[in-house]
């Protein structure tokens, strides 16, 4: 039987959940049609959002429009889902000499950062060494991605449904209502495959970046809950004595095989301030789906009618995601213009 609706997502990771959240608030149909286990970037993701670059002593993109109203945007998610997955345990950038103290002593009360950080030096675990201090991140914190992306599927009603397949892009056809793919007919179709984008023939010609990102599961008996110490990784405490440990980034190696080379890069970095003992649980690998500008990808598919593309989040996804989201939704009603950064046409796209 023929279903109608609006639009036709393609991808279930956090960009095409955030897509479909916008259309449900604009009253847009939907189908979004995804295999779980092939948005891997966004659920092995750790989902920590922060505003401030410590070491390249840089606020993030777009940061001063993006960040302060990120807790509104997830909290309009969370009444949605039904769950809570918007945690805002600080990012504590630790200092590895008097240099970076200094340097971010005087930065601390500048224009650009004063909402953003303070220097603190309380100790934030006895196995943690914080000799020089830490800078402590305001608008930092973690999303539960996996929760979010489950919860959403779970809460999708009629006339909107998820489809748990793998999509074959040549079944992808035009219609005289817009596209039709098998069943489903839709006004337009939305691609938001993340890494995948580089496999599907109509948006392989969009020039993807994909950064291949490994991540340490850890035990421990060290307490941490309320921070996430980080320098050249990050600890994420996950409740239990859990911890996410990493991450590396990796340009050659696209396969989604762990690898000793990164877990021993990731512990080197990790035990240069962390002196507890502790025991590696798992690896895990993920491709973040990056643009070579390290800019979001939005737009109009030059090569196909009636066909959009929503990528390239990158590492920063959790907090680009829900503005980014809302700016496509509108963009493809008429209702705005895209950002000339982030538009598809400013890439060499063929056609």
């Amino acid at each position: 039987m023929e279903k109608k609706v609006d639009n036709l997502i393609i991808g279930g990771g956090i960009a095409g959940v955030w897509l479909a959240f916008q259309f449900l608030k604009m009253n847009k149909t939907f189908v979004m049609i995804d295999k779980p286990g092939l948005s891997i970037s966004s659920s092995v993701a750790a989902g920590i959002f922060n505003p401030v670059l410590p070491g390249r002593q840089k606020k993030s993109y777009n940061v001063d429009v993006i960040y302060p109203s990120l807790g509104e945007k997830y909290h309009e998610m969370e009444q949605l889902i039904h769950e809570k997955v918007f945690f805002t345990p600080h990012v504590s950038y630790i200092f590895d000499d008097h240099k970076s103290l200094n340097d971010w002593s005087v930065m601390t009360d500048s224009d650009a950062f004063h909402r953003y950080v303070n220097i603190s030096n309380q100790p934030l675990s006895k196995h943690i060494i914080t000799e020089f201090g830490y800078l402590d991140i305001n608008y930092s914190g973690r999303v539960d991605i996996n929760t979010m992306l489950a919860a959403f599927k779970r809460q999708i009603a009629e006339p909107n449904y998820f489809k748990e397949a793998i999509f074959d892009v040549d079944h992808l056809e035009n219609h005289s209502q817009g596209v039709r793919y098998q069943e489903i007919v839709a006004s337009q179709v939305i691609f938001c495959q993340g890494a995948g984008m580089n496999h599907n023939k109509l948006t392989v010609s969009i020039p993807l970046k994909p950064a291949k990102g490994e991540i340490l599961l850890i035990k421990t008996q060290d307490h941490i809950e309320h921070v996430i110490p980080q320098n050249g990784v990050f600890m994420l405490p996950l409740g239990n004595h859990l911890f996410k440990v990493g991450s590396n980034f990796e340009w050659v190696d696209m396969t989604y095989q762990s690898t000793e080379k990164a877990k021993e890069e990731i512990l080197r970095k990790f035990t240069k301030w962390y002196k507890g003992d502790f025991e590696v649980i798992d690896q895990l690998v993920g491709l973040r789906p990056s643009s070579e500008d390290r800019r979001p990808i939005l737009g109009k598919l030059p090569t196909i009618e009636h066909a959009y593309v929503f990528n390239g989040l990158g590492s920063k996804g959790v907090a680009l995601a829900p503005y980014y989201s809302e700016m496509m939704s509108r963009y493809i009603y008429n209702e705005v213009h895209l950002d000339k950064e982030v538009d598809l046409k400013r890439l060499r796209v063929l056609k």
